[in-house]
This record gives C-alpha cells, structure tokens and sequence, in this order.
C-alpha cells in the first residue's frame, strides 16, 4: 500500500518537479503561486495553530480554502481577480494532488467544484446544497430545479445529476415478477423516478417477425403497441424532448429537440446557417397530413401556416425553414 506523501512533500513537488519540471512554467508564474501558499500558509498557521510541517494533507479541505479567499476580500481588500489568481493556484496544486493521492479524491474535488468570484452567492449555495445531498448518498437527477439551477446542474457534468427510468424486464406471466417489480418501484419512488415493465422475450418474439404481421401478434398478446414504443415515449417524456419532422422528395427524417425550442434554435440543429439566416418556417401537423392523405390537400384545406421566429415547434410539426445567408 502506498504512503501518501506529507503535505509539506507534496507542495514541494508540486513545485519542483509540476510547476518547474513538467509545465516549465515562467518565472513570473512561480512566483505568484508562491505567495499564494505563503499567504495560505500563514492563514492555516494561525487559524490551526500549526506550522505547515505538521500539518495533515486531511486538513487542508474546502471550508478552509473559501475561508482564506473570503479573508483575502474582506480583510486585505484583494480584488476580485486577485481572488481568483489566488484560486488558480490553489486548483492547480489540487489538480496535481489528484494524481499523487487518489485516495483523498472527494476531498479534492470539493476544493476544485470552489467557483471563481464570477458567480454569484445564490450559486453558490446552490453548489453547496449540491455537494450536501452528494455527502448523503442523494440521487440529484430526479429532483426539481428551477431554469438556472439545472443550466448550471448540466455544466457540472455529475452521472447523479442525469434522469433516471427503472425498466423491469418480466414474464410474459406478470403476476409471477410482482415480488421483483415492487422492489425495483420502491427503489424507484426513492429516486423520483419512473418504472415501466416490459417482457423481453416478447419484444424478442415481435421483433424478429415481419413488419405486416406485428400488429396481429400485439392483438393477440392484448397489447396496443410495443414495449420498444412504451420506452422511447417515456425516455423522451423524462428528457422533456420532442420531435418535428422535415420531409421532402428525397427523404424525411425526425429531429429530437428540446421542448418549447422556438423554430430558429431548431432550425440550427440541421445547420448552422438555417438558425442564422431564418426568415420564417412553413408548419402543419402530422395528424393533418394523415388526415389529408398528401401536402397538397393541407395547403387546400388551410392547414398549412407560416410561423415567424417567435414560433414554439410542437410535437410531430412538419417543417420547411425558409433561410437566407
């Protein structure tokens, strides 16, 4: 087992062989991250009442280096971008940390989720709220957020902040894998997450026949539509996502969108140039298009619109992007 290093070793190679060795950095940098860690130093020494060569790397945790910066601001009158020139090398040492002791990963990370002064105090305690329910095991993906707080959740980039769906895979006898569904709803209900039960044998059996016969199959079985169908409607519910359609001689595709996007924002997920360049969109519903058995009839009957770059794109809307760049 490995010995992890005092912290007095660790910031003397941090220094020697990362700054020095490995990154060359410039004199002028060196310099600054070593009054940094004389400032810092001199903080723990006398909030701690130790010499930095007694000091345990443990100690040297979050609270305390958001203490030193707010001492920075408040008691010495550093500026904002002091501040953060003083974070930037606290980060770079805790970056190089990470590699000589993974063991203490969740106490560096803390150190490294610390915000530039950018930020403000609501995101802030928005973070430490964060950070709390992570120190409590907490699934964060299926909580409720306000706009701002899930932008800034999604830039985080945590796998527990990401939406979960429990899929039970069961018999064609449902009431034998009630034991087993229940457990795995229970589990789900803690999360706030959705559970749906599909039988994979049958998804087998219906996938592997023509698609002429499948309709059949699924009567048979008292079933309206697919397990597949149920999954992707609930994946897209979950995700809050959409999905318009553009269709021409050529081909017709579907295209995935975040819902309430307005039609220039969707326009650019086929090209760039179509969100810059947008005049207007051309816009009927698939119901209608069914309805009308071709795009003519929907012209004739007036079901055809043009919406202009204020336009929410709904669900199954078949669109043409007029453009110019």
């Amino acid at each position: 087992m490995t010995t992890l290093p005092s912290f007095p070793a660790l910031l003397e190679r941090f220094f020697t062989q990362r700054l020095m060795q490995q990154r060359r950095a410039s004199p002028h940098t060196i310099s600054s991250y070593r009054d940094t860690f004389r400032q810092f130093l001199k903080f723990i020494e006398e909030r701690l009442h130790k010499p930095p060569s007694r000091l345990n790397f443990e100690e040297i945790d979050a609270p305390l280096v958001v203490t030193f910066l707010d001492s920075l601001e408040k008691q010495q009158g550093l500026s904002v971008r002091s501040r953060n020139l003083r974070l930037t090398a606290i980060h770079s040492f805790f970056r190089y940390t990470a590699f000589e002791a993974p063991a203490h990963s969740a106490q560096i990370q803390r150190v490294l989720a610390i915000p530039s002064k950018r930020f403000t105090r609501t995101v802030v305690e928005f973070l430490t709220r964060l950070i709390g329910l992570l120190d409590k095991g907490e699934w964060l993906g299926n909580l409720t957020y306000t706009v701002e707080e899930r932008a800034l959740l999604t830039e985080c980039q945590l796998l527990s902040s990401k939406p979960v769906l429990f899929v039970a895979n069961v018999s064609e006898q449902v009431s034998s894998d009630e034991a087993m569904v229940k457990a795995v709803r229970e589990l789900a209900d803690e999360r706030g997450a959705r559970v749906i039960t599909i039988c994979g044998q049958l998804e087998a059996e219906l996938s592997s026949l023509p698609e002429a016969e499948r309709a059949d199959f699924l009567k048979e079985m008292g079933l309206t539509e697919s397990g597949l169908v149920r999954l992707t409607r609930e994946a897209y519910i979950l995700l809050n996502i959409i999905t318009f359609f553009t269709a021409g001689e050529i081909e017709s595709r579907a295209w995935p969108i975040p819902k309430g996007m307005k039609a220039p924002q969707a326009a650019g997920k086929i090209h760039s140039d179509m969100e810059r360049g947008f005049i207007r969109a051309e816009v009927y519903y698939y119901d209608d298009l069914l309805a009308c058995g071709s795009e003519a009839k929907v012209k004739e009957k007036g079901l055809f619109r043009l919406e202009g770059k204020d336009y929410v794109i709904k669900e199954a809307d078949i669109v043409y992007f007029r453009f110019n760049v």
